[in-house]
């Protein structure tokens, strides 16, 4: 497959690769390969419509725990009210106690996993009086 970028884009993705001493084709694979191992919309994907995602960026200045927060914006309601171990957009562990959760995570040898608490955008908080 072969990838053109608008010239203002491959400017930028020159230098990126530059900064780093590589080159650019090899910089936009890892990036890409990286992606598509990390988002699991892409797990059972049809080869014919793959899309690169709305906030990739070439120079890694992804938002800390991007992938994560993407996780849970997507797959908010399938798993309200229970707690969840990501580790790079993908789920980790799941469960109603967080320490059990939290545990799972570390024996599958993640050093330092997102656990989280889903909760729906609608639920009204209480802040008492």
């Amino acid at each position: 497959m072969e990838v053109r970028f608008p010239p203002d884009l491959q400017e930028r993705v020159d230098r990126a690769a530059a900064r780093l001493g590589r080159d650019s084709e090899s910089l936009v694979r890892e990036a890409v390969e990286s992606f598509v191992d990390t988002d699991e919309r892409f797990h059972h994907y049809d080869e014919k419509a793959v899309a690169l995602p709305d906030a990739i960026q070439i120079n890694n200045a992804l938002p800390p725990r991007y992938f994560e927060l993407r996780w849970l914006a997507e797959n908010r309601a399938a798993y309200a009210g229970k707690w969840v171990a990501l580790e790079r957009g993908r789920l980790v562990s799941v469960g109603d106690d967080a320490q059990e959760v939290y545990e799972t995570a570390l024996r599958q040898g993640l050093e330092s996993p997102f656990v989280a608490r889903v909760e729906l955008l609608d639920t009204p908080s209480f802040g008492g009086w």
